[in-house]
């Protein structure tokens, strides 16, 4: 997603619409993976925090 943000900010005038809505509605697991990754941490410093 990174990259395909890349190339939306900087290229967006030579963006193909199926690929730019291919990868929004079937590459989502990076978005998915940050949430848990946050919620981890929130959660390792609630039990810090309460410790």
């Amino acid at each position: 997603m990174k990259g395909f943000r890349n190339i939306l900010v900087h290229r967006y005038g030579e963006i193909d619409d199926a690929l730019a809505f291919k990868i929004l509605t079937e590459k989502l697991n990076d978005f998915n993976l940050f949430i848990d990754l946050v919620n981890k941490f929130l959660k390792n410093q609630k039990e810090e925090y309460l410790n």
